[in-house]
């Protein structure tokens, strides 16, 4: 038998120098890429270090220990292996800071895993890899997976919030790299966020929701077309009232178009008031949506006649006119159209008997303003509870930028509205959702806005019912079948528009 040849005490020392060392070369690099190091600090000691050499100082102290000899005769040696490791002492400590972090969490990590049963079959628990920040408030730590499937990490959820002290927002895994992955945070969501008129800092603009530290806002002007998903419970309705209410109250020059086919249970808040239509029967859907469709033209060509790229720049040269057409009354075309459509499903699917061909005429009044309307300032709010393709037309969906869900009751509504399974993950707490705008995903806690709070805001807006009726009749009479067709008959082809888009 050969004989096992021991390394020496010194060769070990050496070596967990070495392992040490490279420890702390791996923090210092994956900080700088992170930039997770306090610069300021580490560059401060640096500079200290460095107005001690210019004041000679370091002479002093060789002096006061009785080696200055040895100082003036290999100053190289002062530099390399005296000079460099205390200037760059603020890294190395930050680094050893985090290498101490890293290692208590790893002991904490075994001791959760193990009290909660998660482990292989041969008892092997899952090793840590790293921990880094994803957001200000936001981690990812990475551990081996050691063959333990993801749903044995799930069902232990709670109980690794527990001993890990951290609030888990999701878990990952790489199959085939063999890792896991753990998003959290020591931050909790908020699970009521009150809604407050002061948070939207201008038109156009509403509050998505909060996230653990931050209010999000977003405008029509950037993302024109917005898509709320959810079942029943989840906040789809008051998140709807929210933002009605926000755009009406900060653009006295908004226009609105509500399509409520719920026998208008959801939109009885906004009905007589200034600016608001509020339509509940597919026909009376089909003769909104034909006149708005007449109006989007006229405002492309108006746009393409002005030589503008959109409204926002059609109204800034209308305003430097002498005679701007703004002031004669002639806000309603200027100012921006949202036409919010609830429960998208009752259109497409034609609920109520209603003719093919009505159906047809609808879809396709929708996917034009989803098309063109960001360039003329018309903008859909489309909410239903299941936007698959029979509910929601694919041409609409792809055009409506930014989403809106709430939990979803399984994989597939969510992959449907989201692209993923998180959806279907979102804990049933009222109001809480997932926002998406473009291919960024942020878990929010949407604004609660009472029905009572709504119409207190509302109230100074309100009109006599009986006025409000007699404006809606007027509206819709308006538009005659023959006027329709002769304003279709205008030369007005989808690729011009899109030139005048851009």
């Amino acid at each position: 038998m050969k004989k096992t040849i021991k390394p020496s005490k010194s060769t070990e020392a050496l070596g967990k120098t070495l392992s040490f060392l490279w420890k702390i070369i791996k923090e210092l690099f994956q900080g700088t890429v992170e930039n997770t190091i306090p610069w300021l600090w580490c560059f401060s000691w640096l500079a200290l270090i460095n107005v001690f050499v210019y004041l000679d100082l370091e002479v002093m102290a060789f002096k006061w220990a009785g080696i200055e000899k040895l100082y003036e005769k290999t100053p190289e040696i002062f530099f390399i292996f005296i000079y460099l490791p205390i200037a760059a002492l603020g890294f190395i400590v930050w680094a050893v800071k985090q290498i101490k972090i890293k290692k208590e969490l790893a002991r904490r990590l075994t001791n959760a895993f193990l009290s909660s049963k998660i482990k292989n079959y041969i008892g092997k628990v899952p090793n840590f890899i790293s921990d880094y920040p994803v957001d200000e408030h936001t981690r990812k730590m990475t551990l081996t997976s050691e063959s333990i499937p993801i749903e044995t990490f799930k069902i232990q959820k709670k109980h690794l919030e527990a001993a890990l002290m951290i609030y888990i927002d999701e878990f990952k895994q790489d199959i085939e790299k063999g890792i896991t992955s753990i998003q959290y945070s020591h931050i909790p969501m908020p699970e009521i966020f009150d809604y407050n008129l002061s948070s939207v800092k201008s038109k156009c603009t509403y509050v998505a929701g909060c996230t653990r530290s931050k209010i999000i806002s977003q405008s029509f002007k950037n993302s024109p077309h917005l898509l709320i998903g959810g079942q029943t419970g989840g906040g789809k309705s008051t998140l709807l009232r929210q933002i009605i209410t926000s755009l009406y109250l900060n653009d006295d020059n908004a226009h609105f178009q509500l399509v409520d086919l719920k026998e208008g249970l959801e939109f009885q808040t906004f009905k007589n008031l200034k600016r608001i239509n509020v339509v509940e029967t597919l026909t009376d859907v089909n003769l909104a949506l034909e006149k708005l469709d007449v109006e989007l033209k006229d405002r492309m060509e108006k746009i393409k006649e002005e030589k503008c790229k959109d409204i926002d720049a059609l109204i800034a040269k209308k305003l430097t006119e002498k005679e701007s057409p703004l002031s004669k009354n002639n806000t309603q075309f200027f100012g921006r159209k949202y036409i919010v459509i609830d429960e998208a499903a009752e259109i497409f699917l034609g609920g109520g008997g209603e003719k093919l061909e009505n159906i047809q005429k609808v879809r396709k009044a929708i996917s034009r303003i989803a098309r063109l309307g960001r360039a003329c300032g018309m903008h859909l709010i489309i909410a239903t509870q299941r936007p698959d393709v029979k509910a929601l037309d694919p041409q609409v969906k792809a055009n409506l930028t930014s989403i809106i869900s709430f939990q979803m009751p399984n994989l597939a509504s969510s992959m449907t509205i989201l692209g993923n399974g998180k959806a279907a993950q979102i804990p049933f707490i009222p109001g809480r959702a997932i926002l998406r705008s473009g291919n960024k995903l942020v878990d929010i806690q949407t604004p609660f806005l009472s029905i009572e709070e709504a119409e207190a805001l509302l109230a100074p807006h309100r009109i006599e019912e009986e006025s409000a009726a007699t404006k809606v009749t007027k509206n819709i009479s308006k538009v005659s079948i023959s006027e329709a067709k002769k304003q279709k008959t205008l030369t007005f082809t989808e690729e011009e528009s899109l030139g005048a888009a851009e």
